[in-house]
């Protein structure tokens, strides 16, 4: 790694970072002859609670980062010093409180339900000024991401029920790519008053 440790990147002193932007290999070209990416060094601090990790979310934990850097770069690790290595990162990352704690009255669903029917809300505004450019752009993307979110729901039982506020969401979409407005209206309506049922039983 040309001479560098993972503190050269990760320097302690700087809470674990050295704000610049490094090419250590995970990123591939886009195309043949093209440059790889270059990405900004992230902090450590907090490193535990915010997995999957690198840029693409391929590696579910830290220790899998371990193995990447003594795979990729052959650094010939021992077992007990990839071990180790893990250990210290597990520390380093486990430093700081999380920003948000999660339980299982409190979870990572419920915040992702609140961001998404929140950001749905603009809906109230965009569906009286007939602006069917950022109503299409909103309920294509609000929908597909509420029902990918379904899919970590610890209440099994109450998937299906998200899985049809997101098809409610996405009729809105419907109804305004057919100008029809008086059914796009009713399409919110249902989903407001579905979304605030499943925010008060489903979790």
């Amino acid at each position: 790694m040309g001479n560098q440790s993972c503190a050269s990147c990760h320097t302690p002193s700087g809470n674990f970072l050295d704000r610049k932007s490094h090419d250590i290999g995970s990123v591939a070209a886009a195309y043949e002859g093209s440059h790889a990416g270059a990405l900004d060094t992230p902090t450590l601090l907090g490193s535990v609670y915010t997995a999957p990790y690198f840029h693409d979310g391929s590696l579910p934990t830290l220790a899998r980062v371990v193995d990447w850097f003594d795979e990729t770069k052959d650094l010939g690790l021992s077992d007990a010093e990839r071990s180790d290595l893990t250990a210290y990162l597990e520390t380093v990352g486990a430093a700081d409180e999380p920003y948000e704690a999660f339980d299982t009255a409190n979870t990572p669903f419920r915040l992702a339900f609140a961001e998404l029917t929140t950001f749905a809300s603009t809906l109230d505004t965009l569906l009286p000024k007939r602006d069917a450019q950022h109503i299409l752009l909103l309920t294509d993307t609000v929908a597909a991401d509420l029902a990918a979110d379904a899919g970590t729901m610890a209440n099994l039982s109450a998937r299906p029920e998200v899985y049809g506020l997101a098809e409610r969401l996405a009729e809105v979409g419907t109804a305004v790519r057919a100008e029809d407005w008086a059914d796009a209206e009713a399409s919110w309506t249902l989903f407001k008053t579905d979304a605030a049922a499943i925010e008060e039983g489903a979790f």
